[in-house]
């Protein structure tokens, strides 16, 4: 589990404009305790991974071929959990 001041702290969420890299919204938001922990588990098995920077990059382009924007790809996202 988690120490404490891990799962209570407010996660800052930035909108940027892609064009300009101006900030136009900011907000805190504070995340259900278990969506933290699953979270934090799954980063912490990411850091484990070797990077290869050329399969990050031929994955990516394999990506961005199937599902040209990003709408496309939220089509076809899966909600795993509901409170």
């Amino acid at each position: 589990m988690l120490p404490a001041v891990d799962r209570e702290l407010p996660m800052p969420v930035f909108l940027i404009d892609a064009n300009t890299g101006i900030i136009a919204a900011l907000c805190a938001v504070t995340l259900e305790r278990r969506f933290v922990e699953v979270l934090h588990a799954a980063l912490t098995r990411q850091l484990a991974w070797p990077w290869d920077e050329a399969a990050y990059d031929a994955r990516l382009a394999e990506l961005r071929g199937r599902f040209p924007h990003p709408g496309d790809l939220l089509v076809r996202a899966q909600v795993l959990q509901q409170a």
